[in-house]
């Protein structure tokens, strides 16, 4: 178990906890990755996920999990086809400056381990 500082939910500090079943708790709920039924662009995705049925994390999250691999989850690696995975987190929404575009955090699996970047979330299935 482990505390991190951070803002979900108004908190302060969270519980960050990798269990037996391969499943990550925050707080001591198992936080389930979403995959939309239909290829959707971004901005339909955010509008879609910010429906308020799901827990959305934040960059804070993110960074402590790439600084901690050991938390996350084996199945957040690869795809039951192989494909490598990127976890995307749309509860830190980014603005660039320069064009207003809007990007989020996301999290990939590589054969050297995990990297984080940001996604264009005007990007649809095919980007």
């Amino acid at each position: 178990m482990v505390e991190h500082e951070s803002t979900i939910n108004t908190k302060i500090k969270i519980e960050l906890e990798l269990r037996s079943d391969d499943s990550l708790y925050i707080d001591g709920q198992k936080v389930v990755t979403y995959l939309s039924e239909v290829c959707i662009e971004g901005h339909e995705l955010r509008k879609e996920l910010e429906s308020g049925k799901r827990i959305l994390l934040n960059d804070r999250v993110l960074y402590y999990l790439y600084h901690n691999p050991e938390l996350v989850p084996r199945h957040w690696r690869k795809s039951e086809k192989g494909d490598i995975k990127e976890i995307c987190l749309y509860g830190s929404i980014l603005r660039r400056i320069a064009d207003g575009k809007l990007f989020v955090s996301r999290l990939c699996w590589a054969s050297l381990g995990f990297h984080w970047d940001v996604r264009w979330i005007g990007d649809d299935c095919n980007s």
